[in-house]
């Protein structure tokens, strides 16, 4: 066990003294990083490797995919419009449609959503129903 430790101390300062000569040798090659690079080489975060090999699940990497394609803000329903698609949905579900149909609905006449991207759905129609119906 004890050849093995020697061995393994060997190759770790083997290791270190090739990661030394490469430093330097970069260091030789490229000219000094600017402050400003420094900067930005510190706040670029590593990614971190779970046990099991895959990237971790922190706080700065997204999880979840975000669907639809963002619109621009030419394209965003303006005051008049918006007040326009709340009617409609107050009209439709007034007519007993549920939150589904007008969802299909609005997706149907190409209406974007509020924010602009994604596409309507029944669950948002109902947020939406709810905060407009008070």
């Amino acid at each position: 066990m004890d050849h093995l430790k020697k061995e393994l101390q060997a190759l770790v300062e083997d290791l270190n003294g090739v990661t030394r000569k490469a430093a330097a040798l970069l260091a030789s090659v490229a000219p000094p990083a600017s402050p400003a690079e420094r900067r930005n080489a510190r706040e670029e975060k590593p990614v971190c490797r779970s046990r099991a090999g895959r990237p971790a699940k922190t706080a700065s990497v997204r999880v979840g995919k975000r669907k639809g394609k963002k619109t621009s803000s030419a394209e965003l329903p303006a005051e008049t419009e918006r007040r326009k698609v709340m009617k409609m949905i107050s009209d439709m579900r007034e007519d007993g449609a549920s939150f589904d149909q007008i969802a299909r609905k609005l997706e149907s006449k190409s209406i974007p959503t509020f924010s602009g991207r994604g596409r309507w759905r029944k669950q948002t129609v109902h947020k939406l129903y709810q905060r407009n119906a008070h």
